[in-house]
């Protein structure tokens, strides 16, 4: 992801938050919720509005 890549689109993105529950056993799911989640951070950083959605309630980070 490049920081000069601009749209005037808006885009609406919905992601996991894995990271809110239990570490998983498996090796295999560790690095697949670590990957998620570095992943969600870029993706935070380059937005310009981030919120974090629970239980049908909405809060903005960012």
């Amino acid at each position: 992801m490049t920081s000069d890549a601009r749209s005037s689109a808006t885009i609406d993105l919905v992601t996991n938050a894995l990271r809110m529950g239990i570490v998983p056993e498996n090796r295999l799911a560790r690095h697949f919720r670590d990957t998620a989640g570095r992943f969600n951070q870029r993706l935070a950083a380059a937005a310009e509005t981030v919120f974090w959605v629970f239980s049908g309630f909405e809060v903005k980070i960012k």
